[in-house]
């Protein structure tokens, strides 16, 4: 009976743990009104995006890398071949599968000591680098933004000004840019609707 119990419990906690899955395209309280409505009922309905078991989508929770790689895996289909060991992912993780997806896809990668940092939250400008590696037009542009905290020198750069070039990220009315503030997942519904619907 114990071991019943304890068996119970523990898969109550990978589902809780995982914080991810209620399986419903039934509005979320924390969305009504929210001013990214539109895209976050996109998203929603067309199963890219998930909210959690409290009946809330987490608006303005920021996305860690786990949380994107499962989104990514669920919103496109892209070859993967061969995908790096983690250390710090291990086959019961439960977001093992998409980060290794997202890996042998080539559209995210690990960082340093052979870590991938599932639990890590994701910057604007490592939004910008998926964004470069998700698209297969390579869009740019002739004229580059210029944000005030965007030098040319700064390692995400090249992508920050190929996401603004396609339209799927934006800076802010002061001219900034912002690269290492953290993703809400109101934004990352944003840009996943304009990047699937663009």
């Amino acid at each position: 009976m114990r071991k019943r119990m304890l068996g119970c419990f523990l898969i109550v906690l990978v589902v809780v743990g995982s914080g991810f899955e209620r399986v419903s395209a039934a509005p979320f309280e924390d969305i009504q009104g929210h001013w990214a409505e539109d895209s976050l009922r996109n998203v929603i309905e067309q199963g890219w995006m998930k909210g959690y078991v409290d009946g809330r989508f987490g608006v303005n929770r920021n996305i860690t890398r786990a949380e994107v790689s499962l989104i990514l895996k669920r919103s496109f289909s892209f070859p993967a071949e061969g995908s790096e060991d983690y250390t710090d992912v291990p086959t019961f993780h439960w977001a093992y599968d998409s980060i290794k997806y997202v890996s042998g896809a080539g559209l995210m990668q690990g960082m340093t000591g052979n870590k991938f940092y599932p639990n890590e939250e994701l910057t604007r400008a490592q939004l910008a680098q998926v964004i470069v590696r998700l698209d297969s037009n390579g869009s740019t542009s002739q004229t580059r933004q210029v944000f005030s905290d965007v030098p040319s020198s700064f390692w995400g750069y090249d992508a920050i000004m190929q996401a603004n070039a396609n339209g799927s990220m934006t800076g802010y009315a002061d001219g900034s840019f912002l690269p290492n503030r953290d993703v809400t997942r109101a934004e990352f519904a944003v840009v996943l609707s304009r990047i699937k619907v663009g």
